[in-house]
């Protein structure tokens, strides 16, 4: 049986929110630059082989800074249906993943994704602004859950 690797990562700390303001559209502030920055150095050589992420520009800023540190990049698709998506539909998207992804990334945002990494990893994961869950399973994305789990860490970028 083949070992998948899965990296949800939050994305980094945006802009307060505005009355008015379009929360799709909200850029990182100079905090989250910072912390993507450092989750750039500590992911570097873990590239996987395809990264999902959401359409956002929160999202999008998360990737482009942190992918600054790496060498080769990955094939990225930005996706509207993964903007503050239910963790019944992050799951449902990976598990559509072609079977020769090996390690995939997904970029997005709470509370879906906090309960994602929660439900998969079966403890409570806490994932604040650019934190991120990497979990190791055995079989296909398909097939994907909780009890098919071997392994699940977790990095929390140092707070100014």
């Amino acid at each position: 049986m083949s070992i998948k690797k899965l990296t949800l990562l939050r994305h980094a700390k945006a802009v307060t929110a505005l009355p008015g303001m379009d929360d799709h559209a909200r850029m990182l502030n100079s905090r989250g630059r910072a912390a993507a920055a450092q989750v750039g150095i500590e992911t570097a050589g873990a590239r996987p082989d395809l990264v999902l992420c959401s359409d956002a520009a929160r999202t999008r800023e998360t990737w482009e800074i942190l992918s600054h540190t790496w060498e080769i990049l990955p094939p990225v698709l930005f996706e509207s249906g993964l903007y503050l998506a239910s963790p019944g539909a992050l799951l449902g998207r990976l598990r559509g993943l072609a079977p020769e992804i090996g390690h995939a990334w997904l970029i997005g945002h709470n509370p879906g994704l906090e309960q994602l990494a929660s439900e998969l990893s079966g403890q409570f994961t806490g994932l604040t602004t650019a934190a991120r869950a990497r979990i190791e399973f055995d079989g296909a994305w398909r097939a994907l859950g909780a009890p098919t789990v071997r392994r699940a860490d977790y990095f929390i970028p140092a707070r100014d």
